[in-house]
């Protein structure tokens, strides 16, 4: 599990590459106080976020 509290207005930390890295390094969870893209990518990898 990762948590990331970005403080700034970025629309989205997380899309098709960072959810591609985080699973290809283990990660099986995501908490971001932001937006996320890419979603129906992120739903196929698995990645819960």
């Amino acid at each position: 599990m990762l948590v990331c509290q970005p403080n700034d207005s970025a629309f989205a930390h997380v899309g098709e590459l960072s959810a591609k890295t985080l699973t290809d390094q283990g990660v099986r969870g995501y908490v971001v106080d932001s937006g996320c893209r890419d979603t129906s990518f992120i739903l196929r990898t698995g990645l819960r976020v």
